[in-house]
């Protein structure tokens, strides 16, 4: 079971670096290193406006979200999320891919660009431990 184990942030936010590409980009020509969020509290993966631009993320429908003050329509899209894993060679890594996820778009952050909710966590085994966490796929 492939697995990396990262340090807390400053603000004790679960941080690790992500690949997202484009859900039907082979071989991939954009694509976005960004820095993701594991949330337990999320029950769906998101992405920023942000990387939903750079990407050039196409909408492939709207979900309604109720928040603490409104509900409102936000887009869909489908997108490919790789996890670097570590080898036991230190100049190799791991992409792991994990395919059509569906992520809901969200105002930008200036910690993370892409939320890991529980539709992904729920896929492995997410460990908080002290100052570090350790996700296994």
């Amino acid at each position: 079971m492939p697995k990396f184990t990262l340090p807390l942030n400053n603000q004790n936010q679960l941080i690790a670096p992500v690949i997202i590409i484009l859900d039907n980009d082979m071989p991939p020509k954009n694509t976005l290193q960004a820095r993701a969020l594991f949330d337990t509290g999320a029950n769906v993966s998101c992405i920023t406006e942000h990387g939903a631009k750079h990407l050039q993320l196409k909408p492939i429908g709207k979900v309604p979200v109720a928040t603490a003050s409104q509900n409102i329509s936000q887009n869909k899209y489908k997108i490919k999320i790789s996890l670097p894993f570590p080898t036991n060679d230190p100049y190799t890594v791991r992409m792991s891919e994990i395919l059509n996820i569906e992520v809901l778009e969200i105002q930008n952050n200036p910690n993370f660009d892409i939320i890991i909710g529980m539709d992904i966590i729920n896929l492995g085994l997410l460990i908080v431990s002290g100052n570090t966490f350790t996700f296994s796929l």
